[in-house]
C-alpha cells in the first residue's frame, strides 16, 4: 500500500491537494496503528518527487521521519 494509490493517477496531475494530503494522512495513521516502524520506498527519485513532493513536511522522507518512522529510498533502475 502507498499513499495516493486510492486516487486517480496515484495522486499526480490534476488531483486536489487536499485529497492527496488526506490520503497521506490516512496511510500514516494506518502505519502507526499497525506499529510499523520502517518505510522502504522502491521507485525512482523523479517519481518519488512527482507523487509526494510538497506534501506533509515537504518530502515523503521528512514526513515519515517526523512521525518517528525510519525511511529508506531504494532507487529503481529505469524500466524496472
Amino acid at each position: 500500500a502507498a499513499p495516493g494509490s486510492d486516487l486517480p493517477g496515484w495522486g499526480t496531475g490534476e488531483v486536489d491537494l487536499g485529497l492527496r494530503m488526506m490520503s497521506l494522512t490516512s496511510w500514516l495513521d494506518l502505519l502507526l496503528k499497525c506499529k510499523i516502524k520502517h518505510v522502504v520506498c522502491l521507485m525512482d527519485a523523479e517519481e518519488l518527487e512527482k507523487r509526494y513532493g510538497g506534501l506533509g513536511d515537504g518530502t515523503l522522507e521528512a514526513t515519515c521521519r517526523s512521525q518517528g518512522l525510519s525511511f529508506r529510498h531504494v532507487q529503481v533502475p529505469e524500466g524496472g
